[in-house]
């Protein structure tokens, strides 16, 4: 059985796309990629260079959500694991996001090490319904190459779908590489999606520039972006939950 849950009906759903909509043509983005200014002015945006501002124009934000597909599949190395999206089953995400750990062994509370990365890779492999697996936020080696080991490594010993995220442009190469290398060719890489990537917005209303650049190289070979957007009510977002939802909404698209 497929757990549902609805919190906004359908109008509710039309009321806050509106005020987003309303928010990208009128107040705008900030985007300190000039890589994503030069993509969205060319397809019809409004970019003030000067400041990073991108206004957005409703009928450019309609167009491009024509274009998005109403299902995808997140694809695995094991392909009978793969996962669809939306999907009649139930599937999990282990999140390793935490930097610290409780040692199972000793009961101490310490940062995560690339030991334990490879111990919930092998924990969650024989978790019921697994579905998406998370590298862990290891520290010990130099920044520069963090996300690439864990990824690349998990793409070693997991059969599931991985999903991660890159900071710079430097670290795409390494990826597709790798991808390439385990699926045999680029338009392999490009038809079983077997990675993704968390894309975090800068509340409010901004977009980081080394990240972004590094999901335009990403989406040459149609890598999923999985987008978070992380206003918090009263703080980096506006206190009232409508505005802040619409404030969400809009960076999300």
């Amino acid at each position: 059985m497929q757990a549902q849950c609805q919190i906004l009906s359908e109008d509710e759903k039309e009321i806050i796309h509106r005020e987003s909509l309303r928010i990208l043509e009128k107040i705008g983005m900030l985007f300190h990629s000039r890589r994503a200014r030069q993509v969205l002015g060319s397809n019809g945006a409004k970019v003030d260079e000067e400041t990073g501002m991108v206004r957005i124009p409703e009928e450019m934000v309609e167009r491009a959500l024509g274009t998005a597909p109403k299902s995808f599949t997140l694809g695995s190395r094991v392909a009978e694991k793969d996962f669809d999206l939306p999907s009649p089953r139930s599937g999990y995400v282990l999140d390793n996001g935490g930097i610290y750990i409780r040692d199972f062994r000793t009961g101490e509370r310490r940062a995560v090490r690339f030991e334990d990365h490879l111990e919930l890779i092998r924990v969650f492999e024989g978790t019921e319904n697994a579905a998406v697996f998370w590298p862990a936020t290891i520290e010990e080696f130099p920044p520069h190459i963090i996300l690439v080991k864990t990824a690349i490594s998990s793409f070693i010993h997991s059969s599931l779908h991985v999903q991660d995220e890159l900071y710079r442009p430097e670290e795409v190469p390494f990826i597709l590489e790798a991808l390439e290398t385990i699926l045999g060719s680029a338009d392999a890489v490009r038809e079983r999606k077997i990675y993704s990537v968390v894309y975090c917005t800068v509340p409010p209303r901004t977009h980081e520039g080394n990240m972004c650049d590094a999901y335009l190289d990403l989406i040459t070979y149609e890598v999923p972006i999985c987008i978070f957007p992380m206003p918090c009510a009263g703080s980096t977002g506006p206190a009232r939950l409508f505005s802040n939802l619409a404030i969400a909404n809009a960076e999300r698209i």
